[in-house]
């Protein structure tokens, strides 16, 4: 699947062309949908905003931090959303989810803004 295929969460960023840490050149994205790493995973971004990636039952929910941005709301906030892939997250670059958003069966892309941590909660 190309980011092409794909339709943009209207309220997110529009997704750039990723270039690799370290690389010259530019590559197109590609999707991880084996995710069989277990646990939980807290990633907060730049804005503030705070995603809960639960890689057992391959679900995101997002938490924005409304104090420091009082416009970042986006569809969905707070709901668990089906996880169906992810690229990699890498602290100081954003954060691309393939997420079930719009419940007809077909996946949104959600570009977050640039990484600034990563925990793992279990």
């Amino acid at each position: 699947m190309t980011t092409s295929d794909v339709p943009l969460d209207e309220d997110a960023a529009e997704p750039a062309t990723t270039v690799a840490p370290g690389s010259t050149g530019t590559v197109e994205p590609s999707w991880s949908t084996a995710l069989v790493m277990g646990g939980v995973l807290l990633v907060t971004t730049e804005n503030g905003s705070r995603y809960e990636l639960d890689f057992d039952r391959l679900c995101v929910t997002r938490y924005p931090d409304l104090e420091t941005w009082p416009g970042a709301r986006l569809r969905r906030d707070e709901d668990e959303l089906t996880l169906r892939g992810l690229q990699a997250i890498i602290v100081g670059y954003p954060m691309r989810l393939l997420l079930e958003i719009r419940e007809d069966g077909v996946p949104t892309v959600r570009q977050t803004g640039h990484v600034t941590s990563i925990e793992w909660l279990t």
